[in-house]
């Protein structure tokens, strides 16, 4: 039950259908906030130029846990959605 708020909650802040791109002011803390391979699967994808929902099918990770991912980068704001 925490799971499915916790997964819903995350879909609510993620509009599929927003692009996500590199936050300008952020150059130098985007290496640091991509240390793992699977959050790096997840961010190579915003080079594309497309929008979330296009990348949850392109990556190769479940839903949920790519949508967590692009929730962290926006905390951490190395990513915005335009």
């Amino acid at each position: 039950m925490v799971d499915a708020r916790k997964k819903a909650k995350t879909a609510k802040r993620i509009p599929l259908g927003k692009v996500p791109r590199y936050a300008s002011h952020r150059g130098g803390a985007r290496a640091a906030a991509v240390r793992s391979a699977r959050r790096l699967r997840a961010v190579a994808r915003i080079k594309r130029a497309v929008d979330v929902q296009s990348i949850l099918k392109l990556c190769p990770m479940p839903e949920a846990e790519t949508l967590s991912i692009f929730s962290q980068l926006l905390d951490r704001q190395v990513i915005e959605l335009g």
